[in-house]
């Protein structure tokens, strides 16, 4: 899962680049959103300005503000947890699940076997 601040630096970044995408699909109807070329609106500010301008947000923060972000993150950590735990749960069954079936098909190839 993101961290508190990658989740703040998402929606930020998403708030900072969106002036400068239009809404509609690119001309080759994939449906991705295009850059403005048009120079109206000026340059999209490049990656590094943009995480040096939200890094100096987040740190502004007060602790209040951030913790919106922590129980973002906390909830979408434990739904993850959950999730890892079920998929190792179902891992072991199929385990199980092989190892019984490859012994039952042992023992029938034994029993079919000649003495």
């Amino acid at each position: 899962p993101l961290s508190a601040y990658n989740l703040f630096f998402k929606e930020q970044r998403a708030a900072l680049v969106s002036p400068y995408v239009s809404a509609g699909a690119d001309a080759r109807g994939s449906g991705r959103s295009r850059y403005r070329r048009d120079g109206r609106e000026g340059r999209r500010p490049n990656f590094g300005d943009m995480a040096k301008f939200i890094a100096r947000k987040w740190n502004t923060m007060g602790e209040e503000e951030r913790e919106v972000y922590f129980r973002r993150f906390r909830k979408n950590r434990d739904a993850y947890d959950a999730c890892v735990l079920a998929a190792a749960k179902e891992a072991t069954r199929l385990t199980r699940e092989r190892k019984r079936a490859a012994t039952v098909a042992s023992a029938k190839r034994r029993a079919r076997e000649p003495p």
